[in-house]
């Protein structure tokens, strides 16, 4: 049954100082901040665990991009096909975000999608379908604060940013901003070439170039599985 969590952001660290913490608890160890970003999780269930791995599913949602969503769903759902793991998404209805909780809704139990929406979604955006639970933050438009929040989730579960694997496509600004964050934790990043989108979702950022744990990949099912399969941690079927 989906949940919808109660809990918002307000009045608590975000930007910067979120993602401070997280670096701090992740790549420093720091026993408070891994100890402050459990007072800033979550207050639902969560199907987080250290044993299970993660996919972010992040990328574009506006008109602009819907025909090349439609192309990109049935070769995601390929490369997912038998998979289990659990499935991060924007949660909402609309483009990569609803491949998201129509991935897990066909997995038959395999995949579970968690969404992560502002507390005010803009006019016509809906919420998703497939999703087992949404997780809401105090923003008032979609922003990095949910990205964050996913994240501070992960962490004070125990999830190990190595077994986190982020594949981008079509996106802009926040989807570039969920990949440095992914990739400043230790995840894998896999970012989908396509040279028919516009020019402004083809996340050219010259700044994720060369990154450790960032690939770039050819639109293809064969390759997005290979990627997913390969952050596939030692002992999971």
């Amino acid at each position: 049954m989906r949940e919808l969590a109660g809990r918002t952001l307000r009045g608590e660290p975000e930007g910067g100082e979120r993602l401070l913490l997280l670096g701090l608890a992740v790549r420093g160890d720091d026993g408070e901040a891994r100890h402050k970003l459990c007072s800033l999780a979550s207050s639902v269930p969560l199907p987080f665990r250290p044993s299970r791995r993660v996919v972010i599913l992040a990328g574009g949602c506006s008109g602009d991009v819907k025909a090349a969503v439609r192309a990109f769903e049935p070769l995601w759902f390929e490369a997912c096909a038998g998979q289990s793991f659990i499935l991060v998404g924007g949660g909402t209805a609309s483009g990569v975000s609803g491949v998201a909780g129509r991935t897990a809704a066909r997995s038959e139990g395999r995949i579970d999608a968690i969404g992560y929406l502002p507390g005010v979604l803009p006019d016509g955006v809906r919420e998703g379908e497939g999703y087992g639970v949404l997780v809401r933050t105090a923003g008032t438009a979609f922003s990095p604060l949910e990205p964050l929040q996913a994240w501070t989730d992960m962490v004070a579960e125990g999830v190990d940013p190595r077994n986190v694997t982020l594949v981008a496509y079509a996106g802009r600004d926040i989807t570039r901003a969920e990949c440095h964050i992914a990739l400043a934790l230790g995840a894998r990043v896999g970012l989908i070439v396509d040279e028919t989108l516009p020019a402004a979702h083809r996340l050219d950022d010259e700044a994720l170039d060369g990154a450790a744990g960032l690939v770039r990949l050819p639109l293809q099912a064969a390759a997005l599985r290979a990627f997913l399969l390969a952050g596939e941690p030692l002992g999971e079927s």
